[in-house]
C-alpha cells in the first residue's frame, strides 16, 4: 500500500487525487528537485561504472603488448584439434586404418561420415580389447574437457577483464593443462595394453599434439599471472 511521503497517510484503493487527503501535498511534485537530483545521482554513478567497466576490458585485453600476446595465445590451444594426437593402426576382417597420423578433427570427420558406433559400441563390451577401447574412449573425453576448459578460458577472459580479475582463468588453465596430462597417461596405457592383447589388430602410437597442447595451457597460465602483476602495478 503507498503512503503519502510527507505525512505517511496510508492512501486507500479509492485515492485517486493527486492531493493527500490528509496533509493535502501534492505527492506527485513532492520534493521533485530533492528527487531528480537524487536520479541524476544514480545515473551518474551508473554511467562511471559503465565507463569504468569499458576502460577496465580494453585494458585487460587490448592495453599492452602482453595483453594482445595473452589474448591471441588464448585460441593456440585450439590447434590441438588438427594437430595429430596420435597414430592409429586399425586391422579388421570388415575395416582397416593403418598407422595415419589421427587428430580430433579426424575422429570428428570420420563419426560424421558413417563411423559404425554400433559395432564401436560391441567392441566396448568385447572380453578380448573392450578394456583398451574403454580407456582409449576415456582419453577422448579427457581431450574433450580440456578443449571444453580452453573454450571456458575465453569467455572467463573477457568477463575477468571487466573486473580485472583472472583468477578463474588461472583455473581453467591448469585444469585444461591436467586433462592433457591424463588424457596422454590414459592413451599411453591403452595403447600399451593394446598391444599386448592383440597386436595384430590395434596399434596405437601417441604423437606431439598433446604434448603442444600441454605447453600452450602452461603459457596462457604464465601470461595470465604476468598479466594480472602488470595490471596490479597500472592500479
Amino acid at each position: 500500500m503507498a503512503t503519502c511521503p510527507a505525512c505517511g497517510y496510508k492512501l486507500k484503493p479509492w485515492d485517486i487525487k493527486a492531493e493527500c487527503p490528509k496533509c493535502g501535498v501534492n505527492i506527485p511534485n513532492y520534493d521533485w528537485e530533492a528527487r531528480l537530483e537524487a536520479d541524476a545521482a544514480r545515473s551518474e554513478r551508473t554511467f562511471a561504472s559503465f565507463r569504468r567497466s569499458t576502460a577496465n576490458l580494453k585494458s585487460g585485453l587490448f592495453g599492452s603488448p602482453l595483453m594482445i600476446t595473452r589474448f591471441l595465445c588464448t585460441f593456440l590451444p585450439l590447434a590441438t584439434l588438427v594437430l595429430p594426437i596420435f597414430r592409429l593402426t586399425v586391422q579388421l576382417p570388415f575395416y582397416a586404418y593403418t598407422g595415419k597420423p589421427t587428430s580430433i578433427l579426424h575422429l570428428i570427420l570420420a563419426v560424421v561420415n558413417g563411423f559404425d558406433v554400433k559395432a564401436f559400441l560391441t567392441l566396448l563390451r568385447s572380453e578380448i580389447v573392450g578394456h583398451e577401447l574403454r580407456l582409449f574412449t576415456v582419453g577422448l573425453a579427457l581431450i574433450a574437457l580440456g578443449m571444453l576448459t580452453a573454450v571456458g578460458n575465453f569467455f572467463a577472459l573477457i568477463f575477468g577483464s571487466i573486473r580485472l580479475q583472472y583468477t578463474v582463468n588461472y583455473a581453467f588453465c591448469i585444469a585444461s593443462a591436467l586433462f592433457y596430462c591424463a588424457a596422454a597417461a590414459v592413451f599411453a596405457v591403452s595403447f600399451s595394453a593394446m598391444e599386448q592383447s592383440a597386436p595384430d589388430i590395434y596399434f596405437g602410437q601417441l604423437s606431439f599434439a598433446l604434448f603442444v597442447g600441454i605447453a600452450l595451457f602452461l603459457l596462457n597460465l604464465f601470461l595470465n599471472l604476468k598479466a594480472a602483476k602488470q595490471l596490479r602495478h597500472g592500479k
